[in-house]
């Protein structure tokens, strides 16, 4: 080693005052910026989580609703495709049978009819299938008050109206089975 002496020169400054204050200061709040994001991530993931799965508790909770009212209403619904079912048999005999069957067979069936009208189905049908049945019964009871054969012109009415029938308990019926719970 040399015993020259060392000759020490000025240090330039690479950084001027206030760009190495800012590194400094950037330096000294890095690290608690670091932690107040990393909170903030945690915080917004655990709200995003809390809040799916409380969606996901709502559509739960209504699916439940949706099988309890299916349960309670299931007696309901049994009955009135019961009901549906025999007055659509019953009116397509009466129909169907304008010079086949014995005058007092048709009486028997239409007395049948009068008594769904009247009575049973009037518990379970809607405003569409009420008004289908008005109609049919307001023709099946003038073509019983005829003392012979209805004409065919008449005969198609009352089959026509046996056929809106038909389709209103068909509507009816998918009204019943398309809960719509909110």
């Amino acid at each position: 080693m040399s015993k020259l002496p060392v000759r020490h020169l000025p240090e330039k400054q690479v950084l001027s005052p206030l760009t190495a204050a800012v590194l400094a200061l950037i330096q000294g709040v890095l690290p608690a910026m670091t932690a107040i994001v990393g909170g903030l991530w945690v915080a917004f993931t655990y709200l995003q989580q809390q809040n799916d799965a409380r969606i996901a508790q709502g559509e739960q909770t209504r699916k439940e609703n949706i099988a309890r009212l299916l349960q309670a209403r299931k007696p309901f619904i049994d009955k009135q495709l019961e009901l549906y079912v025999k007055t659509a048999q019953v009116a397509g005999i009466l129909v169907s049978a304008n010079t086949d069957v014995k005058r007092e067979d048709w009486l028997k069936k239409f007395r049948e009819f009068e008594q769904l009208y009247w009575t049973e189905l009037s518990m379970v049908e809607d405003d569409n299938v009420k008004h289908a049945m008005q109609d049919l019964y307001g023709r099946l009871k003038w073509a019983r008050n005829q003392p012979e054969v209805v004409p065919d012109d008449k005969w198609d009415e009352i089959q026509q109206s046996s056929y809106r029938l038909a389709k209103a308990l068909r509507s009816s019926i998918e009204a019943t089975w398309n809960l719509n719970v909110q």
